[in-house]
């Protein structure tokens, strides 16, 4: 069966998935590109990275079977390929954009 929160504790072979669009970050600016996104482009997948934030709330009417929810820090990011590593041994990588909305204050400690 599938699930909208892979693994990102595999050690293994490093998780290789792409989507059309990737946001880091699941604050208020995260949450409102991703219903835009879903607005915009009502077909594409889209990733939200964040360690912290759980996954988004029913309040912004966000269709959650086009959404992944990757429950790790974003580690890296290579632009040349398109991809944002993710947690220790994941990698995503976007078709069409990467948007890094972590916010100005720094994750606690």
């Amino acid at each position: 069966s599938s699930t909208n929160t892979p693994n990102t504790k595999n050690s293994s072979a490093s998780l290789a998935r792409t989507v059309d669009f990737v946001v880091v970050g699941n604050g208020n600016a995260g949450r409102s590109a991703v219903k835009t996104l879903q607005t915009q482009c009502p077909s594409a997948s889209i990733a939200v990275v964040d360690p912290l934030q759980p996954p988004l709330p029913n309040k912004y009417n966000i269709d959650k079977k086009k959404l992944q929810h990757w429950p790790a820090a974003a580690t890296g990011l290579d632009p040349s390929s398109r991809t944002v590593f993710v947690g220790e041994a994941s990698s995503l990588r976007y078709k069409h954009s990467l948007l890094i909305a972590t916010g100005s204050r720094g994750a606690p400690p």
